[in-house]
């Protein structure tokens, strides 16, 4: 029998959910196969989350129908959900840092041994048996009696894959499973989703970079608007198709127009990051420059921003902007200097949660809207309603909270936050990761427009495309040193791959050799 052939594990008809006056999810059908990845892909606000949080028991549709095996189910839980063979991995981990990982996989379902009759008693044996065989598969065995906070965080998301195949899951949601991990970790997960297909059982991808979705999905659902608009294998779908279909329309090139750089330095950062390399980090940044840097683990990309921002003092290396000696000076003083930072997480590092669009953006602009000390509303509004309108935020309403909003959006809000701000030098760090594709050109023409305004970008990122796209200097660095430098544009995409991967391979190699000792 053909994957086509086979009968669905889950059935999702005609699902609508509605919040308020905002319907999420208008009429959407899918079904998925045992031993197949499926891949469901939109820009955000698609309905992706929401679908994925009816499949798994957190929320119930209001009209529709789930089947299981051919058999109507309604989910009251995601307990429930979990008794049907159904299991999810969060992109947030759902953990508890203080409990050892055999004790986290049995949260909510600890097994008992009977006694006068009654099954009451915690089977610590079965329980230690059972998570020993689970934790095997992935490599795992040893770290059963280590407490959550010990592990990596790939080595945590391998715990939350085998929590979800406790009690024999069937199928698999992984809801972003590649944003907090470097590309080793995603091709180690990758083969681990493989594994479960292989075995037979149903992964379910809520993904945005459709690379990895194109090269691990047997089929792919796109949604736009809370709307399905079509189930496709991906053998049918170059990338360029799939992106017209997840937008609407064709997309092209998605990368700005590069604009000269300046002569004027705005930026230098000189002295030693790893004072055992022997090796200095000399570069500087020029007005209206982009200069890119690919991360990967190993390169340590963030003491390099920690430094530029003051996150970090390290006394062998020196930063100046425009000329002005800030080593020793406070990141709220870099700030001042016109610092800014676009973290790769905007909602824990770049913004406030519970305030909103406006007023996070007034945070680092207050100078240009206060007199005497008084903030001026009209200016406020009329400049942040701007800002709204040309970066595409949505909702475009400056009092929505930057919790409730998309991922893509308030990395718009962060940007649009320096923008706003006039800063003179900007740290991206990997701003486009786990954000829709439409977000990444909105984002992109938000960095070529703050270069042309003058500021100097560093942009930190891990798709290598981007950067041969986007940037005026390409610089490889690993464990803190420049290692490689690409200075003029075209860059060849093949050429800063094989640099990255020549990058990990040395580490690799001066790890082994450290065994060796």
């Amino acid at each position: 029998m053909t994957l086509a052939e086979s009968p669905p594990v889950l059935t999702a008809s005609r699902i609508c959910v509605k919040y308020g006056n905002l319907t999420a999810l208008d009429d959407v059908s899918a079904t998925f196969l045992p031993g197949e990845v499926h891949a469901i892909v939109g820009e955000n606000g698609a309905g992706k989350s929401t679908l994925m949080r009816i499949l798994a028991g957190e929320e119930t549709p209001l009209s529709g129908e789930l089947s299981v095996d051919g058999e109507c189910v309604r989910f009251s839980s995601p307990n429930d959900a979990r008794g049907h063979g159904i299991g999810v991995v969060h992109q947030h981990f759902q953990l508890v840092d203080t409990l050892t990982v055999e004790e986290n996989l049995r949260l909510g379902n600890y097994p008992t041994r009977s006694i006068l009759g009654f099954d009451w008693l915690l089977d610590r044996g079965a329980m230690h048996q059972e998570a020993l065989q689970k934790l095997a598969l992935f490599g795992l065995s040893d770290k059963a009696k280590l407490p959550i906070h010990q592990l990596s965080v790939a080595e945590r998301q391998m715990v939350e894959i085998v929590r979800a195949l406790l009690g024999n899951s069937r199928l698999v949601i992984f809801d972003e499973p590649t944003a907090s991990l470097g590309a080793d970790e995603v091709a180690r997960l990758f083969e681990v989703i493989n594994q479960m297909r292989d075995s037979g059982v149903s992964v379910i991808l809520i993904a945005h970079n459709l690379d990895e979705v194109l090269s691990i999905a047997d089929r792919i659902t796109v949604l736009r608007n809370g709307k399905w608009i079509d189930t496709l294998p991906k053998t049918q779908l170059s990338r360029d198709e799939l992106v017209s279909l997840i937008m609407g329309r064709k997309l092209g090139a998605g990368f700005p127009d590069r604009i000269s750089a300046g002569h004027e330095e705005q930026l230098g950062l000189s002295g030693y990051l790893n004072d055992q390399s022997g090796r200095p980090v000399d570069f500087g940044l020029k007005k209206g420059e982009i200069v890119g840097v690919p991360t990967y683990i190993g390169a340590q990309v963030e003491d390099l921003l920690e430094v530029i921002s003051g996150g970090k003092k390290h006394r062998n290396a020196r930063v100046a902007i425009q000329g002005a000696d800030l080593t020793r000076e406070s990141r709220s003083t870099r700030v001042a200097h016109g610092v800014g930072v676009v973290p790769g997480d905007a909602l824990h590092d770049g913004l406030v949660p519970n305030m909103t669009i406006e007023e996070n953006i007034l945070l680092s602009m207050s100078a240009q809207v206060t007199r005497f000390g008084v903030i001026r509303r009209t200016r406020m509004r009329a400049i942040v309603q701007e800002m709204i309108e040309q970066l595409g935020i949505r909702p475009a309403d400056p009092d929505a909270r930057v919790d409730r909003l998309s991922g893509g959006n308030r990395q718009k809000v962060v940007i649009a936050k320096w923008i706003a701000s006039g800063a003179k030098v900007l740290l991206l760090d990997d701003p486009t990761k786990a954000v829709d594709v439409g977000a990444k050109v909105d984002i992109f023409r938000l960095i070529g427009k703050a270069a042309a305004e003058g500021a100097s970008v560093l942009f930190v990122s891990s798709e290598v495309e981007e950067l041969v796209g986007m940037c005026h200097r390409i610089m490889l660095v690993h464990q803190g040193v420049v290692v490689e430098r690409y200075d003029e544009p075209p860059f060849h995409k093949k050429d800063v791959l094989g640099a990255v991967v020549s990058g990990r391979k040395s580490r690799s190699e001066n790890r082994d050799q450290r065994g060796m000792q």
